[in-house]
Formats: structure tokens, sequence, C-alpha cells
């Protein structure tokens, strides 16, 4: 269900800033197991969140297979924003037609 998505990907990311990395790990793992193959963006949330680019932007190109609405929140979502600066990040963009320009 989408409140067990959306609080396994909060508590992973929280758990990994507070430095909790056995117990991040295993909500990672855990959101992975159970909604990677209809949550990609999630996923992806999290590995941005802990500076692990490569990981994110493989599972935002599951997003993208998965057709996710979610993508519509690539520019602003504050946990992708260590996925901004990279080229990846603008190609990403552009192949789901969102424009490449910065926000206002």
């Amino acid at each position: 269900d989408s409140a067990h998505v959306l609080r396994l990907t909060g508590r992973a990311a929280a758990l990994f800033s507070k430095g909790d990395m056995s117990e991040a790990n295993e909500d990672l793992n855990g959101l992975i197991a159970r909604y990677g193959h209809v949550a990609a963006f999630r996923v992806a949330q999290v590995y941005a969140w802990r500076g692990e680019s490569n990981p994110a932007f493989e599972w935002l190109e599951k997003s993208v297979s998965q057709h996710e609405a979610a993508l519509m929140y690539l520019k602003f979502d504050p946990l992708l924003r260590s996925l901004r600066n990279d080229p990846r990040f603008n190609v990403l963009l552009a192949k789901v037609n969102l424009p490449t320009t910065p926000l206002q």
C-alpha cells in the first residue's frame, strides 16, 4: 500500500541521516524487495539521499520504464537534490519531457 511505501522511504532516509546504517539498509532492502517492481522512484529517492548517485540513476531509469507518475517531481523533490548537478540528471529530464532550465 502507498502509505507503507512512503513510510519505508522516509524511514530508510531518516535512519541513514541518523547514522543507523544497519536499520537503514534493512528498510532500503525491504523497500526494494516489496515495492521495487512498482515504486522504483522511491528506491531512487533513498539512494540519492544517501549520496549514492549510480544506483539512484539506475532506479530512476527503472521508474521511467514503470511509467511512474512520481517522475513529475524530479525537478523539485528534496530527496533528489544530490543528483541535480550530475549531467545524467538533465538527460533524464529530457527523457521524460521535463524542461532542463532551472526552476525560478
